[in-house]
């Protein structure tokens, strides 16, 4: 358990996809990726959830690659390392400046 003050919820980290949907599908249940929005809208009372299940920890979300078919973008790649990646500049240059 985590809490503050008042609040208090459980925090899961998966490292599994099928952990993390099933996670998920519990009620109460919310999604959390990086940054602190989650826990700020908590503070503040605007989110209601007994479990947060962070998502960092699964396979795939901070990968970026590039093949034939375009590029692969991860939930957790953030636009830092898009504009330091020159295959993304040439790909989408449009969307790299």
């Amino acid at each position: 358990m985590a809490g503050h003050g008042m609040m208090t919820f459980e925090y899961e980290r998966p490292a599994a996809w099928s952990a993390a949907a099933r996670l998920l599908a519990e009620p109460g249940a919310v999604a959390k990726m990086g940054g602190c929005d989650v826990l700020t809208r908590f503070r503040s009372g605007r989110l209601q959830a007994r479990l947060l299940v962070g998502l960092n920890n699964l396979p795939g979300v901070d990968e970026l690659t590039f093949d034939a078919g375009g590029a692969r973008i991860g939930a957790a790649v953030t636009l830092a390392q898009l504009a330091r990646e020159p295959e993304f500049a040439r790909g989408w240059p449009l969307l790299s400046k």
